[in-house]
């Protein structure tokens, strides 16, 4: 009698098949245990922003390697990959900056914060799918966080304005720029202030003024000097104020609330712009900072106070 070959017994496929898991179980505990040696992660402060807004991304890296690493020592250390639509690569135009040496003992972690819209085209209105890859020198596996999706949206326009701005060398045509404010849904509704050239194909700054009620309408004017003064409601008694200059930078953000009148924008003879009505709040978010609103009315209530100097003497 013919005795059937060991190789098509039921009990010898049973051992070959534990036999092959126990050797995938094997190497892929071997790459998982290799790839928990350091950790990272891609956060974002909001899931959606404006288009040449700064979009600023997180890279979290964690080091569970059981010793002290050593990371930015060269510009290939941190590797980004920003994929649009059809998770298409988007193209870069400026190097990536990572260069900064950092050391992390086992067990800690650090986090490298780069600014995506000066590096890659993020302009068009869509979905943006970004991965970062960590490579340590010296070693041959690289590790990559999880992707990480975040959106451009263009919001809704509410207001623009062209204004002048004098030529760099004195004489000549103003340069024309141009202001423009569109509010957002992020969650809440935000409200931005963009800078642009104008025929807004050149983007100088995007600023976040701040929360908004959706049926608040902003209250913006120009000054003399060609600052923009923004006035809008953030809950039923408060109100924004904020104070955008023509090269982009936010000069001053306050919070205005109701009292018996409401607070409205109120020009003087000279052009200077300033709050009517309500009263102001000391808040954490003011600009110029409250304690340094309080050191600069101390200084000028001592000056105010202080006697006249002789013309002669220069002295009191």
């Amino acid at each position: 009698m013919d005795l059937p070959l060991a190789a098509t017994t039921p009990e010898f496929r049973v051992q070959r098949m534990k036999t092959i898991l126990q050797i995938l179980a094997a190497a892929w505990l071997g790459t998982a245990t290799l790839s928990a040696q350091i950790l990272v992660e891609v956060t974002f402060d909001s899931e959606s922003y404006l288009p040449n807004e700064p979009m600023i991304a997180k890279i979290r890296v964690s080091n569970n390697s059981g010793q002290p690493i050593t990371f930015g020592q060269d510009d290939h250390w941190l590797a980004l990959e920003v994929e649009g639509e059809n998770h298409r690569l988007v193209n870069q135009v400026a190097t990536l900056p990572v260069l900064g040496e950092f050391s992390l003992q086992s067990s800690e972690n650090g986090t490298k914060k780069i600014d995506l819209a000066p590096v890659y085209e993020l302009a068009k209105p869509g979905r943006y799918y970004v991965t970062a890859t960590v490579h340590v020198t010296g070693w041959k596996d690289a590790f990559a966080s999880k992707t990480k999706w975040v959106d451009v949206s263009s919001g809704v326009r509410v207001f623009e304005t062209t204004f002048g701005m004098p030529a760099a060398t004195g004489t000549g045509a103003p340069e024309v720029r141009k202001f423009v404010l569109h509010q957002a849904n992020h969650k809440q509704m935000v409200l931005y202030a963009r800078l642009t050239d104008e025929t807004e194909s050149k983007t100088y700054n995007v600023l976040a003024l701040g929360s908004l009620l959706s049926f608040s309408k902003p209250e913006p004017q120009l000054d003399r000097w060609n600052n923009m003064h923004v006035l809008f409601q953030f809950n039923a008694r408060a109100f924004n104020y904020c104070v955008v200059t023509p090269e982009g930078f936010l000069l001053k953000r306050e919070t205005w609330e109701y009292t018996d009148s409401r607070p409205i924008l109120k020009v003087s003879e000279d052009g200077h712009i300033n709050i009517s009505g309500g009263v102001k709040k000391s808040r954490n978010t003011d600009l110029p900072p409250p304690d340094i609103n309080a050191q600069i009315a101390a200084v000028e209530a001592e000056a105010a106070a202080a006697p006249p100097l002789n013309a002669k003497t220069n002295k009191p």
